[in-house]
C-alpha cells in the first residue's frame, strides 16, 4: 500500500499582507457606506422632505440589492477574476457615493444607494476569494476575525465622521 504525504509547508507570498489591508480597508468603506446615512438620519429626512417610512425605504434598499448581487458577484470572481471584480465593486461603491453627495429627491436617492449595494453585492464575494486564496489554512480564521473585526470598526466609524462632517459642513 502506498502513502502519501501532504506538503503542510506551503510557500506564500509576502505581499498577501498588503492583500488583506486592501480588503480591510474595503470593508470599512462598505460599513462607512452603509451605516453613515442612519447617523444624520433626522436632518436628511427635514432637508428632502422625507418621511421615516421613506428614509428606512433608502436604508433597505441598499441591503435588499446587496443580497440579490451577491451571486453577480461571484460569478465574476469566477469569470473575470478577482482583482477586476475588487474594481468594478468598488467603483460602483465609489460612483454611488460621490453621486449621493448631490442628491435631492427620494427618487435619485434610491438609484444611487442600489449602485452603492451593487458595488457592496460584488465586494463581498470577492473579498472571500481573496482570502481564501492568499492565505493559508491556518491563517485563514485570523484573517476573517479580524475581516469581522473591521465590520464594527468601519459602523462605528461612520456614524462619527457622518455626525462629524455633517456639523463641519452645516
Amino acid at each position: 500500500m502506498e502513502t502519501t504525504t501532504i506538503n503542510t509547508t506551503e510557500k506564500l507570498s509576502a505581499s498577501r499582507w498588503m492583500v488583506l489591508t486592501i480588503i480591510v480597508l474595503v470593508q470599512f468603506q462598505v460599513q462607512l457606506v452603509t451605516f453613515a446615512p442612519a447617523a444624520v438620519a433626522s436632518p436628511i429626512i427635514s432637508s428632502l422632505d422625507l418621511t421615516r417610512t421613506e428614509f428606512g425605504l433608502i436604508m433597505s434598499a441598499l441591503n435588499i440589492t446587496i443580497v440579490i448581487c451577491q451571486v453577480l458577484g461571484s460569478v465574476l470572481v469566477d469569470r473575470a477574476g478577482p482583482k477586476l471584480g475588487l474594481f468594478c465593486g468598488v467603483a460602483l461603491l465609489g460612483i454611488g457615493a460621490a453621486v449621493l453627495l448631490g442628491v435631492h429627491g427620494l427618487r435619485f436617492l434610491i438609484v444611487c444607494r442600489v449602485l452603492q449595494g451593487i458595488g457592496i453585492g460584488i465586494c463581498y464575494p470577492v473579498m472571500g476569494a481573496l482570502i481564501m486564496a492568499w492565505f493559508s489554512k491556518r491563517e485563514q480564521p485570523y484573517v476573517n476575525t479580524i475581516f469581522a473585526a473591521v465590520t464594527f470598526l468601519g459602523i462605528g466609524a461612520g456614524m462619527l465622521i457622518s455626525v462629524g462632517l455633517f456639523r463641519w459642513f452645516s
